[in-house]
């Protein structure tokens, strides 16, 4: 903008992420679920690192344009289900001695595209 210029700015479309946080997930042996959005990744039997991905509402848009961003929320998942598979090694048959097995559970939730 020039000086003495009466030109408004364009206005900028302010997009604000709601933090995602721990305690926002159930997890048990049969998953993990985000609360605020029902996001859910449930593994196929056998292996805990394959299985079916839910978006739930990580989509859509909130009216005030606060929300999510499904980015976070399927790291955060990801994170925190390779934390308990490999915390709860009796509870899956490929997490052996607390490890679990290189490779698979980087195809856990991924993002789209």
């Amino acid at each position: 903008m020039r000086c003495g210029s009466s030109a408004v700015p364009l206005k900028e479309e302010i997009m604000e992420s709601t933090l995602v946080r721990r305690d926002q997930f159930n997890i048990t042996p049969q998953g993990i679920v985000h609360k605020p959005t029902a996001a859910a990744f449930t593994p196929y039997p056998g292996d805990p690192y394959l299985g079916m991905t839910r978006k739930g509402q990580l989509r859509n848009k909130h009216p005030n344009g606060i929300g999510f961003r499904a980015e976070d929320v399927q790291r955060m998942m990801r994170e925190l289900w390779v934390e308990y598979v490999t915390s709860n090694p009796t509870l899956f048959k490929t997490a052996e001695l607390g490890c679990a097995e290189a490779g698979p559970a980087e195809e856990l939730v991924q993002p789209p595209g």
